[in-house]
């Protein structure tokens, strides 16, 4: 039996699983106070003055934005750094909102910015920010964490407390924290800049170690348990020095190889599920392992790859990829998960679980479902006491 069902006749539950539930609903915690404030924070660029693109803290192009914007029509992209607005300097992201301040919506701003050690000047009209800037950019990274931190926490209900649940739940929540926070280091610059890079490099180290138990456990890690902290001290190599350095220059070679052990991570799922399609024990173990397949290799090899080159160069083959988008196929392989946790019994669900399961989540959609359409509908019409509101019915 799992250690958190392991309970003798009213005897407490053991150490271990209670330390086990405690990080459990501790990263729920987490979770939800940070979604919760870069929402509330999203909410609020809406009707917003701004540029026409976005910004990180190192007053850099973001590749967050949409086509139709002012900023991707004059040609700014990743990594453009801004070095005067109107000539003013602009040594950080407050000096450039003064500025912005001071100008009408659709009046024109001369930028000089840096690009490959060239200065150019651009002319970029302000835009306002609107409802559908505010999904297309924040709304697609936000339901893509939503749906990361789902399926990892319906995984880990099901079968706590096992190495393979684990670290789905880690990898998850790495992914959500990293959809979730897109937006808020490009634009209302909270401070999770540090959650981002983390997770960057995090998210890659636990998938690493979710393909050392799936499709099956491997040997060494059965024969040598410790073996699975060694993709996150990987992790930590990378995750430490870049957190020290940032913003300086120099961290970008550790971000480099963050994006590089994002593909890593991507490779390390999808090699062991082809072994074991091609070569499986059971029957079921080749189904399992031809549907997460499918899933994985929708989700991950792809936006890996576009999401390194992008960041490091720009483009994808040519092509302007804005990130937040890259986030959308990722959600099929949690989907890929779902369907196999309720088709082909992964993890060896059982089927009274699944179907409670089952109610968990139509319950927190229905709860989703209601506060993304009551929140927003509240601020819109700028009633903030909930039980008073005329959205409230």
């Amino acid at each position: 039996m799992d250690d958190v069902n392991q309970k003798v006749s009213g005897k407490s539950l053991p150490r271990r699983a209670l330390l086990g539930k405690a990080v459990f609903w501790l990263t729920l915690l987490t979770f939800l106070i940070v979604s919760t404030i870069c929402l509330v924070n999203a909410l609020g660029w809406v009707d917003r003055h701004f540029p026409g693109f976005l910004l990180n803290e190192r007053v850099v192009v973001a590749p967050v934005g949409q086509y139709h914007w002012s900023g991707v029509h004059a040609g700014l992209k990743y990594p453009d750094k801004i070095i005067k607005a109107d000539g003013q300097e602009i040594p950080s992201v407050g000096v450039l909102n003064d500025i912005l301040s001071q100008t009408l919506v659709g009046a024109p701003i001369v930028y000089e910015i840096e690009r490959d050690g060239k200065r150019l000047t651009v002319s970029v009209p302000t835009m306002r920010f609107t409802w559908f800037d505010l999904f297309m950019t924040f709304g697609t990274t936000f339901l893509s964490g939503i749906a990361f931190m789902l399926i990892g926490t319906v995984v880990f209900i099901m079968k706590p407390n096992r190495p393979i649940s684990w670290a789905l739940f880690i990898a998850c929540t790495f992914l959500s924290l990293w959809s979730i926070t897109i937006f808020d280091i490009q634009s209302t610059h909270f401070g999770f800049i540090r959650f981002y890079l983390a997770a960057n490099a995090l998210a890659p180290a636990a998938f690493v170690h979710f393909s050392f138990h799936f499709p099956e456990p491997r040997k060494f890690v059965l024969k040598h348990p410790w073996m699975q902290v060694l993709p996150y001290l990987v992790a930590l190599a990378i995750v430490i020095p870049m957190e020290i350095i940032y913003p300086r220059k120099g961290f970008q070679l550790f971000y480099s190889m963050a994006l590089a052990y994002l593909i890593v991570g991507a490779l390390s799922i999808l090699i062991p599920i082809l072994i074991t399609f091609f070569r499986p024990k059971t029957a079921l173990a080749r189904q399992r392992a031809k549907v997460v397949l499918f899933g994985a290799a929708l989700a991950f090899p792809i936006p890996s790859v576009a999401y390194f080159f992008q960041l490091l160069y720009g483009s994808f083959f040519g092509a302007r990829i804005q990130t937040h988008l890259l986030t959308v196929p990722m959600i099929i392989f949690p989907a890929a998960i779902a369907y196999s946790i309720a088709k082909h019994n992964l993890f060896d669900v059982d089927v009274y679980i699944k179907r409670a399961v089952g109610y968990v989540i139509m319950t927190a959609i229905i709860i989703g479902a209601y506060a993304l359409i009551s929140i927003p509908l509240n601020i819109a019409l700028s009633e903030y006491e909930i039980s008073h509101s005329r959205a409230f019915p």
